[in-house]
């Protein structure tokens, strides 16, 4: 277990990176450095964009991201499309105290056992925090989001899409709901998500919050096919609580489980969203279900309680 430094300021991508005074000077090369187990520490500074047109930092899987207090990425909409890329696959990492600004997607990512927490997110050009089909064990606590995808269509704030059973145990983090105290699949608890989502768009919804696709039903696949093979979505045995977050400003819907069971909404605040004032026209088995301060649509064993709107 060792950590790999990322100094902004006297870093030097030619150094080791395993000390202060050997810092690398990017995220990218930090990155390529790690190893099992290993934290990945980005120091105090406002730290140089990534490079236009690329996928973003990847990382191995069992390794901490730590951003110490006063590291800062301003990325200037100089960004590659996701500024965080884990859509490969990597599991058991943990990112902590991220502050981004002025980015494209920030973190996306798919895997097991993945926590984000304690992180600072404003004004990206799509999804804020995204994680994708196939995922177990998620955690997502204590970010706050602010001006978030601004140009974006069909971009949810923080997205939990296409769960899947992959025979793990699931996660004790402390937290109950009526009708359950045990352990959970994914776990959206204690963020704040403050005038999020693309206004005009006829694709723009942008939900403050979103689970997606936990439920394998008959009819519904075909409109979202996760794979170009055409594997379709299985019935995600854990549960999943969405609890104590604030959404407000949202474009879309502040809260929304659509296609997913066993979820617990519980002791969330919803304002003053649905910014967005285009609708989906008569006759679409959406619309009714599209929009609101909280919204629900094809779910099962699913509970909304405590919930201020």
């Amino acid at each position: 277990m060792s950590d790999i430094y990322v100094d902004p300021v006297n870093g030097n991508d030619g150094n080791t990176g395993k000390t202060r005074a050997l810092a690398v000077k990017t995220l990218v090369k930090g990155a390529s450095k790690l190893a099992a187990d290993d934290r990945l520490v980005a120091m105090a500074g406002t730290h140089p964009p990534q490079a236009k047109g690329g996928l973003g930092v990847s990382l191995r899987s069992d390794v901490t991201v730590y951003f110490e207090p006063g590291a800062i990425f301003d990325q200037d909409f100089q960004y590659p499309y996701h500024f965080l890329n884990g859509n490969g696959g990597s599991d058991n990492v943990v990112f902590d105290g991220l502050v981004l600004r002025k980015s494209g997607a920030a973190i996306t990512w798919n895997g097991q056992n993945i926590e984000i927490k304690n992180c600072d997110i404003r004004e990206t050009n799509s999804h804020c925090i995204s994680i994708n089909y196939p995922n177990d064990n998620i955690w997502i606590h204590h970010n706050y989001v602010e001006n978030a995808q601004q140009s974006a269509n069909y971009r949810s704030c923080i997205s939990v899409f296409g769960s899947k059973n992959k025979g793990i145990a699931g996660m004790n983090t402390g937290d109950t709901a009526p009708n359950w105290s045990g352990t959970w699949g994914v776990v959206v608890t204690d963020n704040a998500i403050v005038n999020t989502g693309y206004v005009g768009s006829s694709n723009g919804d942008g939900n403050g919050i979103i689970i997606d696709c936990q439920y394998d039903i008959t009819g519904i696949q075909a409109f979202h096919d996760p794979t170009a093979s055409g594997e379709k979505f299985t019935n995600y045995d854990k549960r999943t609580l969405v609890s104590r977050n604030i959404v407000v400003g949202s474009a879309g819907c502040g809260i929304k489980v659509m296609m997913s069971r066993h979820n617990h909404v519980h002791r969330n605040t919803s304002h003053a969203n649905k910014r967005n004032t285009w609708t989906r026209g008569t006759g679409d088995k959406l619309t009714d279900n599209w929009v609101g301060e909280f919204a629900c649509y094809h779910i099962g064993k699913c509970f909304f309680t405590e919930n201020i709107g």
